[in-house]
């Protein structure tokens, strides 16, 4: 696959908030839409209330309370979100938000949200990333998370993240996403120095920096 990499900066997220706010809204309720529908069709024999665990082969339906589950971020433990989409709108709001503070695009943080969890603030990968931007406990610890699970810290937290590495490689978009998903020690022990070197990432990483940038 292509993966029709862009550099160059990504920050200013002040210029697209409001343009973007509609289409980020509407991909996330479409996705809920797809989400009820598939939960609709899921037996509910044998599954775990309690395991919240990121299950990507069954879309992440893995709690009997979620019958919106990953499309627009889910829902509470005990909460189920109405069509109305209450977290979805918690998303946006926590997206504008974290966008105008620290000048990243909200695009950018909506497709990373996208990609890393689907829209699903109780996501845990088998790696131990948590919540829609996927935190790792290192990075929960650096940021002073109290509960990555909580839309509106995890967000806070993943676009510090990202806009830290934006930093660090001079606002070369790609070479901070490739350090978001697969580490500023393991790019830089393969000596991926820009973005010439992206032949020495693994799949997972060149199918996340496609993904990215066919949504952004």
């Amino acid at each position: 696959m292509s993966l029709g990499l862009m550099s160059g900066s990504f920050g200013g997220g002040s210029d697209s908030n409001t343009s973007s706010s509609t289409s980020g809204f509407s991909l996330i309720m479409a996705s809920l839409l797809k989400a009820m529908g598939e939960k609709e069709r899921q037996t509910q024999q044998g599954i775990d209330q309690n395991n919240r665990a990121y299950n990507s082969t069954s879309n992440g339906i893995n709690d009997i309370s979620n019958v919106i589950v990953r499309a627009i971020g889910g829902v509470t433990p005990s909460t189920v979100v109405s069509a109305t989409g209450t977290d979805s709108e918690r998303i946006e709001k926590a997206i504008a938000d974290a966008s105008t503070k620290y000048g990243v695009n909200a695009n950018l943080i909506r497709a990373i949200i996208k990609t890393e969890s689907n829209f699903n603030p109780n996501a845990v990968s088998p790696a131990g990333a948590k919540g829609l931007m996927q935190l790792m406990p290192c990075n929960i610890e650096h940021y002073g998370v109290n509960d990555p699970f909580n839309i509106e810290q995890n967000i806070d937290a993943g676009t510090r993240h990202i806009k830290d590495y934006l930093k660090t490689y001079n606002y070369d978009l790609n070479m901070a996403l490739a350090a978001y998903n697969f580490g500023p020690g393991n790019m830089a022990s393969r000596g991926i120095s820009n973005s010439s070197d992206f032949y020495k990432l693994p799949s997972e990483t060149k199918n996340y920096l496609a993904k990215i940038n066919n949504l952004i």
